[in-house]
């Protein structure tokens, strides 16, 4: 997986953002480099955000109409399931926030949506989401075989929160923050920040190759 940590710089006047293009499964040496970096940031004054939809909840209609959307429930088991050997030999890891956080100080925030938010945006948009009886029935930790169209799932998992992290990060007390997202989301980001605001702008990029 990931051979290199992307990392984006951004500016507007006197305020700056460092964008680490995430991946979910990686190399030990990728999420090292990330845990530096943050602390580096941090000791440079800025703080975290950071992407997390936290699927532990006790609604399990909020998570099947999840799986139906993504077509999985993201969870370390399920990654396990999706890489195999490699996971368990320890060649490849899921990405685990807990080593982001904390560092130099607490100042971590997670701007992201909620699996409720999730879904009844996609709702609001496509419609209500009616599980059949096999999806009711489907295990938590398995893939839906069926999910909806990726170009409609995007809308929400991609577009709609991008739009959110683009208003936190403009509208954010902080003149300087390092922002951990899926590497999917920058583009998109981007262009919501500065529809926001045209004064932000791209200023480096910077590739840190992972050694490990």
């Amino acid at each position: 997986m990931s051979g290199e940590l992307l990392v984006a710089e951004l500016k507007n006047g006197s305020r700056e953002v460092q964008f680490l293009n995430m991946v979910h499964i990686a190399r030990p040496g990728f999420y090292d480099s990330v845990a530096n970096e943050v602390k580096r940031a941090k000791e440079n004054g800025a703080v975290l955000f950071y992407e997390f939809i936290d699927y532990e909840t006790d609604d399990t209609l909020v998570l099947r109409k999840a799986q139906r959307i993504t077509g999985f429930v993201p969870s370390p088991e399920n990654y396990l399931q999706m890489t195999g050997k490699l996971l368990k030999d320890g060649v490849l890891e899921v990405q685990d926030n807990d080593k982001f956080l904390h560092l130099v100080n607490d100042e971590d925030f997670i701007v992201d949506y909620t699996p409720q938010r999730l879904v009844k945006e996609y709702e609001e948009s496509f419609g209500e989401l009616v599980l059949t009886e096999e999806e009711l029935r489907l295990p938590l930790d398995a893939r839906n075989p069926d999910p909806e169209p990726s170009e409609q799932a995007d809308v929400i998992v991609l577009e709609h929160r991008n739009r959110h992290l683009a208003e936190e990060v403009n509208n954010s007390e902080f003149d300087r923050i390092v922002v951990l997202y899926g590497e999917a989301h920058f583009p998109g980001f981007l262009d919501e920040l500065q529809k926001l605001d045209k004064n932000w702008i791209k200023v480096a990029e910077r590739r840190i190759e992972i050694r490990d």
